[in-house]
């Protein structure tokens, strides 16, 4: 049976790898080519599950944040569109959801279901398939 490291030795490996890696919020590729993020994580190796679930959180945010930005009375909708608008802006980003134009000016002048036609009228819908349908379902019904 390994035994645990003592967590002062262990704070104090986390602060060496810290300091001889550096931090990089962009993928990068490393002395070997490897595509690499973070303090030298090779993106090669898998990340456990607890990991991508602290990424999601941080992306979920920030997706919350834009679409806020995009449609002043966001709060003010019904939870499923709310949903169905960050999960929107999550999959296609502010650029792509950018693209929408019609569909924003749908939103923002209360008509759910021309919003919901444009979002299932659109390359985006082709590509996603029943994704599209069922957010576009919740826009439309509210």
């Amino acid at each position: 049976m390994e035994e645990a490291i003592n967590p002062e030795t262990f704070d104090r490996l986390l602060a060496s790898l810290r300091a001889s890696e550096g931090y990089r919020g962009r993928i990068y590729r490393d002395s070997r080519g490897t595509p690499t993020l973070g303090y030298g994580h090779n993106l090669a190796v898998s990340i456990p599950r607890e990991a991508a679930e602290l990424i999601l959180r941080a992306d979920a945010e920030r997706t919350v944040a834009a679409v806020r930005r995009v449609f002043a009375g966001f709060d003010a909708f019904s939870t499923k569109r709310q949903l169905a608008l960050a999960e929107l802006m999550f999959n296609l980003g502010p650029r792509g959801l950018a693209g929408f134009r019609r569909m924003i000016a749908a939103v923002r002048a209360g008509d759910w279901e021309g919003a919901a036609r444009e979002m299932r009228d659109s390359r985006w819908a082709a590509q996603v398939g029943a994704r599209a349908l069922r957010l576009a379902r919740k826009v439309r019904g509210g």
